[in-house]
């Protein structure tokens, strides 16, 4: 089919491509799940910290449950009863969660090996072809990832995905982030704040009811920077295991006007705005982390890093009055966040 880009040519596919901004921040890029593997940023005393989870070999990350680093896809976050309706036929997809659908399916973006388009020092640009079918989803999905480090200390993330027949497209990076280095300690003393008022509570099995309520007298509240240590071990939030909740973005976000979230870490002088042009955001604090092995040597456990997932809504396709996350045939899906990185108050 025309509409997409002929794979047979891309014979030159790299396990990995590291990039950089010339300044002493870089990443390490698998292609395996077009994964973040290594985030590498100097501290306030220019020590470089890698400020990311993973793994050394793509063998672990083929057998992991927790999609470090990840591009996570055709539909990030969760399907109840994996299936959706629309133009009144009833789409069956294949369920991974006895609840129904998470971040893909059994063998979603994360698993697949993606194709190198183009590189440079700067940026590499991945490519996967979602054929019809895939995991149950309709329509030939032709998706590209580009991470770009287009200005100092910041990290770029630009999907863009198009299609031959109408079908849901949710795509995220599921990043955890530990900004005093991966494996060092929990993110129990980091400091967040979130540029959200509202958020969509969940049932038992962490799926969107359909409300949208005001964070405002609960422990969602993130107006102003909290420790986090304070709020993810509360009893209110046991059921999520800490925070593993959807924050609606304020429209002062907007294409990236303003941050999403700041992150701090506690010892490195770290700090992270996060930029979308995403109507929301997963904010997930790894309580449900087993402890592992993970990358050089360290381990990993509970509270280890934090995901803050830009998204649509999750479960958009059984709410109405949720953003959709159909892409119509014809049309095209763009998106992007920003990571930037800044030491101390500058």
């Amino acid at each position: 089919m025309a509409l997409f880009y002929d794979l047979r040519k891309d014979q030159h596919i790299q396990d990995s491509v590291t990039i950089s901004d010339g300044r002493g921040m870089s990443a390490c890029i698998l292609t395996f799940g077009a994964t973040l593997q290594r985030l590498n940023v100097p501290d306030a005393d220019g020590e470089i910290r890698d400020v990311v989870l993973g793994y050394d070999t793509t063998a672990a990350y083929d057998m992991q449950n927790g999609y470090l680093g990840a591009v996570v896809g055709r539909v990030a976050n969760r399907i109840k009863d994996a299936c959706y309706f629309m133009n009144g036929r009833r789409y069956n997809l294949e369920a991974n969660k006895e609840y129904g659908m998470l971040h893909g399916g059994p063998v979603g973006f994360s698993y697949k090996e993606w194709n190198v388009i183009r590189r440079d020092s700067r940026s590499v640009q991945l490519r996967l072809l979602s054929p019809d079918g895939d995991q149950g989803f309709p329509g030939n999905l032709k998706v590209d990832v580009l991470y770009t480090m287009e200005e100092r200390g910041e990290l770029t993330i630009r999907y863009h995905a198009e299609t031959d027949f109408d079908t849901p497209v949710n795509l995220t990076n599921h990043s955890y982030f530990n900004l005093d280095g991966q494996g060092g300690s929990t993110v129990d003393d980091h400091q967040l704040m979130l540029a959200a008022r509202r958020y969509t509570p969940s049932d038992d099995d962490l799926v969107p009811t359909g409300a949208v309520d005001p964070v405002g007298g609960t422990p969602l509240d993130f107006a102003s920077f909290k420790r986090l240590g304070d709020v993810l071990h509360l009893p209110e939030l046991s059921k999520t295991k800490g925070l593993d909740h959807n924050f609606v973005l304020s429209a002062a976000c907007e294409g990236g006007a303003e941050p999403a979230a700041v992150l701090k870490g506690a010892h490195s002088g770290i700090r992270m705005e996060v930029l979308t042009d995403r109507p929301a955001m997963q904010v997930y604090s790894s309580g449900g982390l087993s402890e592992r092995a993970g990358k050089d040597g360290t381990m990993y456990g509970p509270f280890y890093g934090i995901c803050l997932e830009t998204q649509g809504y999750p479960d958009a396709l059984h709410h109405m009055n949720f953003p959709s996350v159909m892409l119509r045939a014809g049309e095209s899906f763009d998106s992007f966040t920003t990571f930037r990185f800044k030491t101390g108050e500058e």
